[in-house]
C-alpha cells in the first residue's frame, strides 16, 4: 500500500516569548536520531509531537513521542506503545495529561488502532480493541473536537467495494460507530487517505483522499471529503490529477489551500473559495 507522509527534520523545539524572540530549546532523544512528523500545542505550556527514528539512511519505526508541560523546559521521550511495527498516523493532544494516537502497522502494511493517555503519556490504552479497525485496516488519522466528542479515519476496508472506515465517538473515545456506507459517497474502485491530512473549522472537517485499483500504488481519481455535521455524513469534491496532492488547510468555512507537485517535482497551489467543492487550476510558482 502506498501511503504519501510529509516530514521534517526538527533539529531543535522553539519556543516564543512575548517579546518576539526565539529560544533555542534542547529536547531529548537518547542516541535516537529522530524526525518529527506531527505536533501539537493544546495550551501555551503543552507541546505533543511524534518522532520516527533514523535506522539506516532513511527514517523508519515512528512510534516515539515527545511532551513537555512545562513550557519546553522539560520533556519526556518514549514509546506510545510496545506493539512492534506499530507507527504514528498522527496525534491529538487535549492538554497536558489527554491525548491520543492514530497507529498503523507497518510490518503487514495493515493493521493497528486508536490509543489513548490520559496520565501525560505514561500508559496508553488502545481503544476499542476487536471493535474498531482490524488487521485488513489503515487509520490514517484521529481527532477530538472536545473531550467527549472525535472522530477516526482508515482506508476502505469492508466487504464488498471498500468504503472508508470512519468512526465517531461522543463519551471520550469509549465506544466508537462506524459511519454507515449509505453516509458516504459511492466509489468506482477503493479509497485512500492521506496520513495526517485534515482541516478543521466548528463542526466541519475535511480530509484529503484518492482511488486506486492497484492497491493504492497509483492514482486513478482523488478527492477532497467534507463532513458539516463533525463526521456523520460525507461529500467528495474532485480535485483534478495534473498533480500530486500535498498538504491541505483551511482558514475558514470557505477558504482553503492544497500544496502539491506535478510529475516533474515542480509545485502547485490550489485554491478554494467555497468550502472545497470547487478548486478552479493550480497555479504553479
Amino acid at each position: 500500500m502506498k501511503k504519501i507522509f510529509y516530514m521534517f527534520i526538527v533539529l531543535a523545539m522553539f519556543n516564543f516569548s512575548a517579546n518576539a524572540q526565539w529560544q533555542k530549546i534542547t529536547v531529548p532523544h537518547g542516541t535516537d536520531a529522530i524526525a518529527i512528523s506531527d505536533m501539537e500545542v493544546p495550551n501555551a505550556n503543552t507541546v505533543w509531537a511524534s518522532a520516527s527514528v533514523l535506522s539506516g539512511t532513511s527514517y523508519g519505526s515512528a512510534n516515539k513521542y515527545l511532551r513537555t508541560a512545562d513550557g519546553g523546559a522539560t520533556w519526556q521521550y518514549s514509546s506510545v506503545t510496545a506493539q512492534f511495527g506499530y507507527n504514528i498516523s498522527n496525534i491529538y493532544a487535549l492538554d497536558a495529561d489527554t491525548c491520543y494516537a492514530s497507529m498503523y502497522d507497518g510490518i503487514n502494511g495493515t493493521g493497528g488502532g486508536i490509543f489513548k493517555t490520559t496520565d501525560g503519556g505514561s500508559t496508553w490504552n488502545q481503544l476499542g480493541a476487536g471493535q474498531i479497525f482490524n488487521s485488513a485496516s489503515f487509520p490514517d488519522f484521529v481527532y477530538m473536537w472536545d473531550a467527549k466528542d472525535g472522530l477516526a479515519v482508515g482506508d476502505g476496508n469492508g466487504p464488498g467495494k471498500a468504503y472508508f472506515e470512519i468512526y465517531t465517538t461522543n463519551d471520550y473515545g469509549a465506544t466508537w460507530v462506524r459511519v454507515p456506507r449509505a453516509n458516504l459517497p459511492a466509489t468506482d474502485a477503493t479509497p485512500f487517505g492521506i496520513v495526517n491530512h485534515y482541516a478543521v473549522s466548528g463542526n466541519r472537517i475535511w480530509f484529503q483522499a484518492y482511488e486506486s485499483t492497484d492497491g493504492g500504488q497509483t492514482l486513478s481519481a482523488q478527492y477532497v471529503y467534507r463532513s458539516d455535521d463533525k463526521g456523520l455524513h460525507w461529500t467528495a469534491f474532485p480535485v483534478p490529477i495534473p498533480v500530486q496532492f500535498g498538504d491541505m488547510t483551511f482558514i475558514d468555512e470557505s477558504t482553503g489551500f492544497i500544496l502539491g507537485k506535478d510529475g516533474s517535482g515542480n509545485p502547485y497551489l490550489y485554491r478554494s473559495t467555497d468550502g472545497g467543492e470547487t478548486w478552479g487550476d493550480p497555479v504553479s510558482y
